[in-house]
């Protein structure tokens, strides 16, 4: 078994049953994370701060994917994040590919929560490293108290405050893109596999 793969084994084993621990609807005093008994894709499309992804979901027929039963964390950027993407690349069907392949690469299999990817870390002593449903690698790191998120060169800072247990995943909050902002391939067409 790869090492990432053991420790996401202990992510998960530790997430899932987070989820239920708690039957508030709202963040208790302190930083433990709000939970609803409602879909990702309902949370997220209830949430003013992510209103950029909750409609690139819906515009591209992902959306659906969450309001069924499979688990999944999304590594959900902000509208502020989401303002590095050319207008043309977000609102256009014709990129809808592009689209597809950038939201793959911020999902994540399995409910993981921010505090046990914090311990996962904690207990392999750094970096723990997951891969997306688009097929890449995204690795969260400590940097002090703030947990981190990397794909490549790019970096985010997740946030906490904002993180949502929803009934069949996780939305962790962060502060910027995962992926270079694509360039829109002129004439239209689709540029990148969406699988």
């Amino acid at each position: 078994m790869h090492i990432g793969s053991k420790y996401l084994a202990i992510a998960l084993a530790v997430a899932v049953p987070l989820a239920g621990c708690s039957d508030a609807d709202g963040p208790t005093e302190g930083s433990a994370p709000t939970t609803s008994t409602a879909t990702l894709a309902s949370t997220l499309a209830e949430s003013d701060e992510l209103s950029t992804l909750a409609q690139a979901l819906t515009t591209t027929g992902l959306a659906s994917v969450f309001d069924g039963p499979g688990a999944y964390t999304v590594l959900a950027p902000s509208d502020a994040a989401f303002a590095e993407l050319p207008e043309s690349v977000v609102a256009s069907d014709e990129q809808r590919a592009v689209i597809v392949a950038l939201l793959r690469n911020h999902i994540v299999p399995g409910q993981l929560d921010a505090a046990s990817i914090a311990e996962a870390i904690a207990a392999k002593q750094g970096p723990v490293e997951m891969r997306t449903l688009g097929g890449g690698t995204v690795s969260f790191a400590m940097d002090g108290d703030a947990l981190t998120v990397s794909a490549g060169e790019e970096r985010a800072t997740v946030d906490k405050a904002g993180e949502v247990i929803a009934s069949n995943g996780v939305v962790l909050p962060i502060d910027g893109l995962l992926a270079e902002p694509p360039v829109p391939e002129q004439g239209g067409g689709e540029t990148v596999a969406a699988q």
